[in-house]
């Protein structure tokens, strides 16, 4: 079984404990890998298809024998407008699934951390949101990701939900490497001015992951849904690919246009600001930066 370990040949990792990551090839995924190395005496795991296919229920049976002291999911279908027409995949990855994965960590007492979407709101709220807001997804994606919420929570109440939005790796298929590439390469561009949210740091919310499991150890108490982003929102989808070109300082021109101009299969929420006041009240270790400085963090990894 194919799996990626953070395995010093000089420290015995057996008395350390057993951190699964579901998911390796993924941009949080590999976010966590790369800050491993801060978390020394954890022993991480990461399972891949290879070893762990979604698509697949026998492979639930896998993580009981690992027995693993934490699962950490950062699987999903993300292709939001394919889900339209790829419901059945879509509720098996992003719903069924996460509820075995919890079923099997209450059984084998393993700390479960979930990743979960800002798409479960239907954004008609204009204000930021909070965890006790009222749900209503607008689109094939978001109903299955709350259907994973709801399942997880079902079937293991001492999971940790963590809603994001806008998540962007120096690495992977995300909105600030497609902008990033066709700003260099365009004259003009058309970008979405009336959806609004928060870009997140896909290395800012692996360390909230990271923190809430060490955190975990002594006080479990902890659990349920949680909001997590960068903050200095909201914003929207043009005012986020102009601070990418001036990152780059291109010359490439951006015309905002409604979400009316840009059609695409499914609806999407005009607004997902979420509020990150009960993650900092709950982990007072997590930390939040503004948006912008992640981006130009974001640069920086690239750079180095």
């Amino acid at each position: 079984m194919n799996c990626i370990e953070n395995l010093n040949p000089n420290i015995s990792k057996s008395r350390f404990p057993k951190v699964l990551v579901l998911g390796k090839t993924g941009q949080l995924a590999q976010s966590i890998a790369y800050l491993i190395e801060f978390f020394p005496t954890y022993h991480f795991i990461f399972w891949g298809k290879e070893a762990f296919n979604f698509l697949n229920r026998k492979d639930t049976e896998n993580i009981l024998k690992l027995k693993p002291n934490f699962i950490l999911n950062t699987v999903a279908y993300t292709q939001v407008d394919k889900a339209e027409t790829e419901l059945e995949t879509a509720h098996y990855i992003n719903g069924f699934m996460v509820g075995e994965i919890a079923k099997i960590a209450e059984a084998i007492h393993a700390k479960f951390i979930h990743i979960s979407s800002d798409y479960v709101y239907d954004g008609q709220k204009k204000l930021p949101y909070f965890e006790t807001d009222e749900t209503h997804p607008l689109n094939v994606y978001g109903k299955t990701k709350l259907e994973g919420d709801l399942l997880a929570m079902k079937y293991n109440p001492t999971t940790t939900i963590i809603r994001t939005s806008w998540v962007y790796a120096p690495f992977g298929k995300n909105f600030f490497l497609t902008m990033k590439t066709l700003l260099a390469i365009k004259k003009e561009i058309n970008v979405v001015d009336d959806q609004f949210g928060c870009p997140t740091f896909a290395f800012d919310l692996a360390k909230c992951m990271l923190q809430i499991m060490v955190d975990s150890k002594n006080q479990n108490k902890h659990f349920g849904v949680f909001h997590y982003q960068n903050n200095g929102g909201p914003i929207s989808w043009y005012q986020f690919a102009t601070k990418i070109k001036d990152l780059y300082q291109l010359s490439c021109k951006i015309k905002p246009i409604p979400s009316k101009d840009y059609k695409t299969p499914c609806t999407r929420p005009e607004y997902s600001y979420l509020c990150t006041d009960a993650i900092k009240k709950s982990f007072p270790n997590v930390s939040i930066r503004h948006w912008e400085l992640a981006l130009q963090d974001c640069k920086s990894h690239i750079n180095n």
